[in-house]
């Protein structure tokens, strides 16, 4: 096992959240910190290296970077940027914090294993051939995130039909695109969304019909990121999130869900269960309602051949028969995967932080990164009152809470790390929502936060508290970080 020295802080992973991370460590290091950032991928982009082609940002491009780094492909405010757009604007965060400290890249290396000796995390890792390499630091960041992966085709008893996953088959221009067979899409989150509106934008009038489990809830985008003179009059986003989460006492998830949908929430199913906090505009709900032919509240087991021809065998004991040839895409699970395991967000030295869904901070890891890191290179961790809460766990268990219990926590934690850090944090940070808005409204929002944020947090913790009563990992992290 080769050892190659010492680090100021080591980065693991180069999706947006390690991005994030080294973007905050180097500007708090300067030209003299040493950095190393490890990816296994090929170059900086996590998720976006392997996502389908046709995936775009649900939110305006200029919040989907890193740290205080501005886009400088010039497109317009509202543009939804493509994978290819986002893959670029990743590779520049990456170049710009290369001229900020001394930042070593390693891609094509996986993280092994980790060990706190006396003042030094060290770390261990594997090289592309196969061997190992032992790099000591002062500060660890482990920012896998969601550790998002490609989905692979269902695999199914029918040979009748066609069963394929999103990342291995373009919507407009793959296989299913050049063919006028019936399609279902299995999942209906985000991805399910984009699936069904890539086909119908190519082929208008197909055969699309959509399992959508118990049916998704959005973010209205025309709400939330409203255009043109709106902008001056129309709700904070932040305020927004505020009055969300404000309904939620930890048990009414459902009540709070119906709250959303009436006001700042759209669903192009009926009486959806689900919410993750995605976005989607009217226009693509109404997209999604017209051209859809049929949206079905069920889950998929298997595919039979029956007696008459395929046959979809659903978890409530339903049986649709299909046409053979029709093709099934897996749409399902992107971000709340079990298998990830629980870390907790910091170790008890404070040297080492985790950016993982069992034990989040925010509802984006982006956020997380950013505050954390902060936090991390300036010796303030732990920090007692951070909560953190299982999302895995938590949106598994009550599905209408996903949304309402991450956004409750990002809040709630938001408000602490105001308390700590400072105020330069949050000036220079570019993934503050409220940036959409008019810089006098903008300023107006964060008197009006600094106003009220210990009241309001103290209503969070309480929904926060509640939430874990019912057996869900929701509160402060025990002192033994088990």
């Amino acid at each position: 096992m080769a050892q190659t020295g010492h680090r100021d802080v080591i980065v693991l992973g180069a999706g947006i959240a390690g991005l994030n991370a080294l973007s905050v460590a180097t500007d708090v290091l300067g030209p003299a910190g040493r950095a190393l950032l490890v990816e296994r991928r090929p170059q900086p982009g996590g998720m976006w290296n392997d996502t389908y082609d046709y995936v775009r940002l649900h939110q305006p491009h200029g919040f989907f970077t890193a740290g205080n780094i501005p886009w400088t492909q010039g497109h317009p405010r509202e543009h939804l940027a493509t994978r290819a757009e986002v893959l670029a604007h990743m590779a520049y965060c990456l170049e710009v914090c290369r001229s900020r400290s001394q930042v070593e890249t390693r891609f094509g290396w996986e993280y092994v294993a980790h060990a706190e000796h006396d003042e030094l995390v060290e770390v261990t890792l594997r090289a592309p051939d196969g061997s190992l390499d032992t790099v000591t630091c002062d500060r660890l960041v482990k920012a896998f995130g969601y550790d998002v992966q490609a989905k692979p085709p269902f695999e199914v008893s029918s040979g009748a039909v066609r069963s394929i996953s999103p990342n291995d088959h373009g919507m407009k221009t793959g296989a299913i695109a050049r063919d006028q067979a019936p399609v279902w899409i299995i999942g209906g989150g985000k991805s399910g969304m984009d699936a069904a509106l890539a086909l119908l934008e190519e082929q208008p009038g197909r055969d699309v019909r959509m399992l959508v489990g118990g049916g998704t809830a959005f973010l209205s985008r025309d709400v939330w990121f409203p255009t043109g003179a709106r902008r001056w009059v129309a709700t904070r986003p932040n305020q927004q999130g505020i009055a969300y989460t404000l309904h939620f006492d930890g048990s009414n998830e459902e009540e709070v869900q119906q709250w959303l949908l009436r006001g700042s929430g759209l669903s192009p199913v009926d009486h959806p269960r689900d919410f993750l906090l995605g976005l989607m505009s009217r226009a693509e709900a109404d997209t999604l309602r017209t051209g859809v032919a049929e949206f079905v509240k069920d889950y998929l087991v298997d595919v039979v051949d029956g007696p008459d021809g395929p046959l979809l065998q659903l978890r409530s004991g339903a049986q649709r028969p299909v046409p053979a040839g029709t093709w099934l895409v897996n749409c399902t699970g992107y971000l709340a995967r079990e298998e990830i395991p629980y870390e907790p967000f910091v170790s008890a030295s404070g040297r080492v932080v985790s950016i993982n869904p069992r034990s989040a901070l925010t509802h984006l890891t982006t956020f997380a990164s950013y505050f954390l890191t902060h936090a991390l290179m300036r010796g303030l961790l732990p920090l007692p009152d951070l909560y953190e809460v299982d999302m895995v766990a938590g949106t598994k268990e009550a599905k209408a809470a996903g949304g309402v219990l991450a956004l409750t926590a990002t809040l709630y934690n938001i408000s602490v790390f105001f308390d700590a850090l400072p105020m330069s944090v949050f000036l220079n940070n570019r993934l503050d929502f409220d940036g959409w808005l008019p810089p006098a409204r903008v300023a107006a929002g964060s008197l009006r936060f600094m106003a009220t944020h210990h009241r309001v947090r103290a209503r969070h913790r309480a929904a926060l508290d509640a939430f874990g009563a019912r057996g869900i990992r929701s509160g402060p992290l025990s002192p033994d970080r088990a």
